[in-house]
């Protein structure tokens, strides 16, 4: 469900993108969200811990990445600020959840999404 609202924001945001983006969002998000799940178990403090996610994922991402078009034309410095960002979403995402629950938080999001799609067509 999480891959379906990931894709299809994006898709609403950024139409002209290369059909592979929205894919490849829909795929990192959700692996990334559980390997926050798993690091909420480590008993260090958040920079620490968002270090080590950081690091596990970067890891894991970047080799799954390779095969994508002009990934190895970016800096590793870029590479390293889209792995944080991807971090740092899923960190807020597992963060909404824990607060508001699963079923409120799909909602919300099917709200926003609905939202989204008529400011789309108004425009």
């Amino acid at each position: 469900m999480l891959a379906q609202i990931i894709n299809g924001v994006f898709r609403l945001l950024f139409p002209k993108a290369p059909a592979w983006v929205p894919q490849l969002l829909a795929l990192a998000i959700p692996s990334t969200i559980e390997m926050v799940r798993e690091l909420k178990e480590l008993q260090e403090e958040g920079k620490v811990k968002f270090g080590i996610a950081v690091s596990e994922i970067s890891e894991l991402l970047d080799d799954a990445f390779d095969d994508l078009p002009e990934w190895s034309s970016l800096t590793e410095e870029q590479r390293d600020r889209i792995i944080g960002g991807l971090v740092e979403l899923a960190v807020f995402l597992e963060g909404l959840v824990g607060k508001m629950g699963k079923r409120k938080t799909l909602r919300s999001a099917r709200s926003i999404m609905r939202g989204l799609r008529k400011a789309a067509r108004e425009n």
